[in-house]
C-alpha cells in the first residue's frame, strides 16, 4: 500500500523466488495506487489476482478510489498483469472504484469473487477463473466504511458461502446473491478471516477487539483477549498510589492503579470512567474524584468516582455522524483537546474550531475564541472519497491542542490540524496569531502538542506532525519570548518513517531536562533540546508519554 499519505513509486505487488533474499517490483499501476489484497489459485500458482487501491489521505481529508483500483491478473506468476475490466469487470478511468478485495475459492478455483467500494458497495462473481463476471449483490451492508473494512473471502469448503468483513460481519450461502439474515458472529469492526482450508468449519476472525475462533462453523466462537491496545493519551492523579487515566481504542475511558498490595495491577482493579475510546480521560487536578472523559462527535462526560455516574456534558448536542465539516455548527475532530486550568478550580477548555470554556462543571459553555483555524471551506468537505465517511476522523480546520500556562492565568496556548498556533494573554479577549514567526514550518502540519513551561512565563514548546502530508521528520519548536520567535530543537531525532513527533514534556523537577515521544519511541534531552539521545533499554515500541512527579508513564 505504501504509507497512503502521498504519491510513490514504491507501491504496488512485490515477488520473492529465493524465500525472500530479494525482491521484485512486479505489479506497478501507478504512484497512487497499492495493493490492499491478493490471491493465489491453489491449484496453478502461476494464476493471481491482485486487489489494487487507489487511496491517498491528508490532514482534511481521505480520498478513496481512482483509476488504478480494481483487480488485474497475471498467468505467469507475476511476470505480467492484465486488468480484469477486460472482462466485464468494471473500473477504471471511465469508473472509479475506490478500495477492492479479491477472494478464490479454496475447492474450485474456477470461481473468483470481487468486493468493490462504490457508492454502493458491488460483490462481483465469476466461474470461469475470471473470463467473465456477474454482479452479484449493491446492498450497502456488504461494505460499510469501505476504507476501514472491504474483505471478502471464501468458504473452503463451499464455493457459495462467502463472507465479508465489516463493521458486522456478511455472510452469503448462495454466492452473493442473498445475505444470511442470521450471520456469525466473530467479533465486531472485523478486519480479517482465515478459514482452514482442511477443515471449513475451523474459522478465525481478527477484529479490532483481537481475535475469535470457531471450530463449528461459526455457530459460536471462542474469544481470544490480546494483551494489546491502542491508547490515545495517559494521565494520573494525585492519589497514593496514584491512578493512570487513558483512552482505548474501541473502548472507552479507563482508570487503573499504578500499584497494588498483590504486587502486580489485577485486571479486576481497572473500570470504566464515561466518555469512549477516543480523546482524552484527565481526573480534575483539585477534586481527582471528578474525571472528564471524550469521545468523537464532541462527546464529553463528567463522571463521579464516588457515585459511579457519567453526566452528559457536551458543548453542543448535535450528531455529526456523515455531515460535510462544513455543514456543522462546531467542528470536532475525532481527537478533540480537552485542558483543566492550573489556576481557576473547575474550569475545563475544549476546542472545536472555537475554544470553548466552563466554569460550572459543564452546566453551560463559553466561546472565549474567534474560529482559530484557517477556516478554509474547501478542507471542510465530504471525506470518503467515492463512498463518503464523515466520522471525524480527517475533519480539516480544527483545534488539536490547547493549555493555559502553569505560571500566568489567562494565558492560553492553541494549536489546529491546519497548522496554525495562537496565544491569549487576556483569557480569550484578545489573540493573536504566531505561526509566521515559526521558520521554515511545513505548511498544514498538525500542532499536535503545546508544552507551556514551568520555569519561565515567556517559554513554551511545541510538536508539529506532519506525517499525514507524507513528511515524517521530527518537529519541535521552542519560544522564549511568547512565540515572537522560535527555534527548531529536533534536528537531533534521527529522521525515519516513524520519527514524527507526538508529544513533548519538559521534567517536572529538573529544567532543559526534555521528553519527546514519537511514533515508535521515547526520546530525552538533557540540554534544552541541543541533542537527543534514544530511551530505550526494555522498553517496547511507545506512542505517549505523561508525567507523575519524577515518574515517566507510557503507554504503547
Amino acid at each position: 500500500m505504501g504509507h497512503t499519505y502521498g504519491p510513490q513509486k514504491e507501491r504496488g505487488i512485490y515477488r520473492t523466488k529465493d524465500g525472500g533474499d530479494t525482491w521484485e517490483h512486479v505489479l506497478f499501476i501507478d504512484e497512487g495506487t497499492g495493493a490492499s489484497d491478493l490471491a493465489i489459485d491453489p491449484e496453478n500458482p502461476d494464476i493471481l489476482y491482485a486487489a489494487m487501491w487507489s487511496i491517498h489521505i491528508n490532514t482534511w481529508g481521505l480520498n478513496s478510489g481512482g483509476a488504478g483500483s480494481g483487480i488485474y491478473k497475471s498467468t505467469d506468476g507475476g511476470d505480467t498483469w492484465e486488468p480484469m475490466s477486460k472482462n466485464g469487470l468494471t473500473f477504471g478511468a471511465e469508473r472509479p472504484v475506490g478500495k477492492t478485495s479479491v477472494a478464490i475459492s479454496h475447492s474450485d478455483p474456477n470461481v473468483v469473487y470481487a468486493l468493490f467500494e462504490a457508492e454502493s458497495p458491488e460483490v462481483w462473481r465469476s466461474e470461469d477463473k475470471g473470463l467473465s463476471w456477474e454482479l452479484m449483490s449493491q446492498e450497502h451492508d456488504w461494505n460499510e466504511r469501505a476504507p476501514y473494512y472491504t474483505r471478502l473471502r471464501v468458504n473452503t469448503g463451499d464455493p457459495n458461502e462467502i463472507y465479508s468483513m465489516s463493521v458486522r460481519f456478511v455472510h452469503s450461502l448462495d454466492g452473493g446473491k442473498t445475505r444470511n439474515p442470521r450471520p456469525p458472529r466473530g467479533g465486531g469492526d472485523n478486519h480479517d478471516i482465515w478459514i482452514d482450508p482442511t477443515d471449513p468449519d475451523r474459522i478465525m476472525v481478527a477484529h479490532d477487539g483481537g481475535v475469535s475462533i470457531s471450530f463449528n462453523h461459526g455457530a459460536s466462537f471462542q474469544r481470544v483477549v490480546l494483551p494489546i491496545a491502542q491508547m490515545y493519551h495517559v494521565a494520573v492523579d494525585d492519589q497514593i498510589p496514584y491512578n493512570v487515566f487513558g483512552n482505548r481504542q474501541d473502548g472507552w475511558s479507563y482508570m487503573g492503579p499504578s500499584n497494588s498490595l498483590a504486587g502486580y495491577i489485577p485486571l479486576g482493579l481497572w473500570k470504566g470512567v464515561g466518555g469512549c475510546e477516543s480523546g482524552f480521560a484527565k481526573p480534575d487536578p483539585v477534586d481527582n474524584h471528578i474525571i472528564w472523559s471524550g469521545c468523537y462527535d464532541g462527546g464529553l462526560e463528567r463522571h463521579d468516582l464516588r457515585t459511579g455516574y457519567s453526566r452528559e456534558v457536551r458543548v453542543w448536542p448535535e450528531a455529526g455522524y456523515g455531515w460535510a465539516p462544513a455543514d456543522m455548527k462546531y467542528r470536532w475532530h475525532w481527537n478533540f483537546p480537552l485542558a483543566h486550568s492550573p489556576h481557576t478550580k473547575g474550569r475545563v477548555y475544549v476546542g472545536s474550531q472555537f475554544v470553548h470554556k466552563t466554569d460550572d462543571e459543564g452546566q453551560s459553555w463559553q466561546i472565549i475564541s474567534p474560529d482559530l483555524t484557517l477556516n478554509l471551506k474547501d478542507h471542510q468537505q465530504n471525506s470518503g472519497g467515492v463512498a463518503t465517511d464523515n466520522l471525524m476522523t480527517f475533519d480539516g480546520a480544527t483545534l488539536f491542542a490547547i493549555e493555559e500556562s502553569k505560571l500566568e492565568a489567562d494565558v492560553i496556548w492553541v494549536g489546529t490540524n491546519d497548522g496554525q498556533v495562537q496565544l491569549t494573554k487576556d483569557g480569550g479577549k484578545n489573540w493573536t496569531n504566531l505561526t509566521a514567526n515559526i521558520p521554515d514550518l511545513p505548511e498544514w502540519g498538525t500542532i499536535a502538542n503545546i508544552e507551556p513551561s514551568r520555569y519561565d512565563k515567556a517559554t513554551a514548546y511545541i510538536t508539529v506532525d506532519l506525517h499525514q502530508m507524507g513528511d515524517f521528520d521530527p518537529y519541535i519548536f521552542k519560544t522564549t519570548d511568547y512565540g515572537q520567535s522560535w527555534t527548531r530543537i529536533s534536528e537531533g531525532i534521527p529522521s525515519s518513517e516513524s520519527s514524527f513527533v507526538h508529544v513533548v514534556k519538559e521534567d517536572p523537577k529538573r529544567p532543559g531536562l526534555l521528553f519527546a515521544g514519537i511514533d515508535k519511541g521515547i526520546y530525552v534531552s538533557y540540554d534544552d533540546g541541543q541533542s537527543w539521545s534514544r530511551l530505550k533499554l526494555n522498553l517496547p515500541l511507545l506512542l505517549c508519554i505523561g508525567w507523575r512527579s519524577r515518574n515517566v508513564l507510557m503507554t504503547w
